[in-house]
């Protein structure tokens, strides 16, 4: 990443350390919130986008680093425009091994990519994991430094049908764990529990998207007659072994994730960029981190967030007043003990 990026994205909230983040590029690193979706290289997308399609990412990143676009609008129009330029199963496999080259460059040694299955093309939700794990394969032959490991993502509001193929396709392929994400005010996740614990079951784990957005703290679900809080209860239905984000946490949520000391999986540009907080000091993890709880710290989706590895743990070490080189190693060994296996 260059000196003006690294700028762009830092303007009024952080001054750049360009001498912590140039030793912490070449020191080694572990992601583990990384989608596919929103990670795939720019030159990459460049090169197998139209002319048109090509602007329009142009100009999104451009909105997007000026935060001239919402939290709803990043996902209504960002993410669409990705799936209108990669078509095809060779593609994603392509751009999976563009995406390992850039993390390589980045000293990136495990990272857990993740992904929704798709169907492209007439093809199925098998074939689309194929590609994914087929570009894996081949973005670790070409880094043999780095290891990838593969999470589905299975959105809130999926169907019966969709959550028993994504478990049966991650117990048959490898996979190393679920994410449950989307919005938790759209959908009932009651739905499709009965497969999510059948994955607990059979010893995959879960990490859940959870606080990404304030209509989260009123957000209730029935259960038995009674409404309660719809964190807390897939907090304690699904006992997550890490959590991804958790920004807006009720009360009673944030109290179960401190007590039984679930990681939590800290994005902080894509939580200011998105507009979760207004400043990078703002995110809640940070307190925690001094108060000893397990928070690690992530890229979530490197193109539209403008960042890496490298930058987010730059910003981290920044807001906690630490040394980037030990903040980098510590991760590394939170890493060790809660990464997905």
């Amino acid at each position: 990443m260059s000196t003006v990026s690294i700028q762009s994205t830092f303007i009024d909230q952080l001054v750049p350390a360009l001498h912590n983040y140039n030793r912490l590029k070449q020191q080694p690193k572990s992601e583990i919130h990384l989608h596919l979706g929103g990670s795939y290289p720019q030159s990459y997308l460049t090169k197998i986008a139209t002319a048109q399609q090509a602007q329009q990412l142009q100009d999104l990143i451009a909105q997007i680093r000026n935060r001239d676009m919402s939290y709803e609008s990043i996902f209504a129009q960002f993410f669409p425009l990705i799936e209108k330029i990669v078509i095809t199963n060779r593609q994603v496999e392509d751009g999976v091994v563009a995406l390992c080259d850039e993390l390589a460059k980045d000293h990136v040694t495990y990272v857990e990519i993740r992904t929704g299955l798709k169907q492209l093309g007439g093809s199925t939700w098998e074939d689309y994991l194929n590609a994914v794990m087929k570009g894996m394969h081949r973005g670790a032959q070409n880094n043999p430094n780095l290891k990838v490991s593969l999470i589905l993502s299975l959105r809130r509001n999926s169907s019966q049908e969709e959550a028993k193929e994504a478990v049966d396709l991650a117990l048959e392929h490898g996979v190393v764990g679920l994410d449950i994400s989307g919005d938790i005010t759209k959908g009932n996740i009651q739905n499709i529990m009965p497969e999510l614990l059948r994955a607990k079951q059979e010893h995959l784990p879960i990490t859940l998207h959870i606080g990404e957005n304030k209509k989260e703290l009123t957000q209730t679900i029935e259960v038995g007659g009674n409404r309660i809080s719809q964190q807390l209860f897939e907090l304690q239905t699904l006992n997550p072994k890490r959590v991804g984000h958790a920004v807006h946490l009720t009360q009673e949520a944030k109290n179960w994730i401190v007590e039984k000391k679930i990681p939590i999986e800290c994005c902080p540009s894509s939580s200011v960029m998105a507009g979760m907080i207004s400043s990078y000091h703002e995110h809640p993890a940070y307190e925690l981190y001094h108060n000893g709880h397990p928070c690690i710290f992530c890229s979530d989706d490197t193109l539209p967030f403008i960042t890496t590895l490298s930058q987010e743990l730059t910003i981290a070490a920044q807001c906690l007043n630490q040394d980037p080189q030990e903040l980098a190693e510590h991760q590394r060994q939170l890493v060790e003990e809660h990464r997905f296996k």
